[in-house]
């Protein structure tokens, strides 16, 4: 049995030279190129999905109290003015009911 020359290369011809730095320069390329093409192919949401009317007519249909939202579609949207945008928003009855805040008291041990 022959004994392993530990400088000995598994490259032993030119032409196994140029085959080894091709593929040194192509798998990586290729490898980028298959990476960019997955995340860009991603589905996404719909643009119109994410604009305030959309998520206005969202709320509404589901009764969610959304007053900000609402009030930023009115403006963009329907023609309404910042100030009574505002207004609105400043008289809107706040919710105490669905807030919930933690005890100031120590437990008790």
């Amino acid at each position: 049995m022959e004994a392993h020359d530990q400088h000995e290369s598994f490259i032993k011809t030119p032409q196994q030279l140029i085959v080894v730095i091709l593929l040194s320069f192509l798998v990586p390329v290729i490898g980028i190129v298959l990476l960019v093409q997955l995340v860009l192919s991603r589905p996404s949401a719909d643009p119109q999905a994410l604009t305030a009317e959309s998520v206005a007519a969202l709320a509404r249909r589901h009764g969610v109290d959304m007053p900000i939202t609402l009030a930023v579609d009115q403006v963009l949207n329907h023609g309404a003015g910042v100030a009574e945008a505002v207004a609105r928003l400043l008289a809107h009855p706040y919710h105490y009911d669905r807030i919930t805040v933690p005890s100031k008291e120590a437990p008790e041990a």
